[in-house]
């Protein structure tokens, strides 16, 4: 039963027609692109491949190495697409990444850590464009947030510490500002 379930999604994600996330994102002035740089704890946004500002982000409480599964507080490594924008999140503006991609799910699935089923979900939803699913061994709902509520008191007691479950959080201008500079289906690349 496994393998006709591998086999089937394999087959729709082949027949599927092209996502509507595979170009790149063209804004007003350009096309714009997000590369987070875990060591160095800043992303960077780049237009039209030249680096147009930097900011300062706190990551996963614990930072080094690749998220492997849900609830190891790693920001992962790899190349992301953004899936969806939510102005309303308790972390004042949340941007979604498509964490478990394709290349996470391929190595875990090497690496026994998710099953057959569970890599074709993956597979059909990284070939639809969709959100992947958050169920499985390696987690989900990732992505860039802001600090959220009594930011000022929060700054004070997290300093430079990384804190978050895996994502990556910004100050909440900081957040608000990129917000409304990326579209749906921005690349953000994750760094060492």
């Amino acid at each position: 039963m496994k393998q006709l379930t591998t086999a089937l999604a394999l087959l729709i994600a082949l027949a599927a027609p092209p996502t509507v996330l595979g170009g790149p994102r063209t804004g007003p002035r350009g096309e714009v692109s997000i590369t987070i740089f875990k060591k160095a704890r800043q992303l960077w946004l780049y237009r039209d491949h030249q680096p147009a500002k930097v900011y300062r982000v706190f990551l996963g409480s614990s930072p080094m190495g690749d998220k492997t599964q849900h609830g190891d507080n790693r920001t992962p490594e790899g190349d992301y697409r953004i899936i969806e924008k939510r102005s309303d999140s308790k972390f004042h503006r949340f941007i979604t990444i498509d964490y478990p991609n394709l290349d996470d799910a391929n190595r875990a699935y090497e690496e026994g850590r998710v099953t057959a089923s569970q890599w074709a979900d993956i597979l059909y939803a990284s070939a639809k464009g969709i959100k992947p699913p958050w169920n499985t061994p390696l987690g989900g709902f990732l992505g860039i947030h802001g600090i959220g509520d009594n930011e000022p008191f929060k700054l004070r007691l997290i300093d430079d510490w990384d804190w978050t479950n895996g994502c990556v959080a910004l100050k909440n201008s900081d957040v608000e500002e990129l917000f409304h500079l990326v579209a749906v289906g921005t690349a953000v690349r994750i760094r060492k």
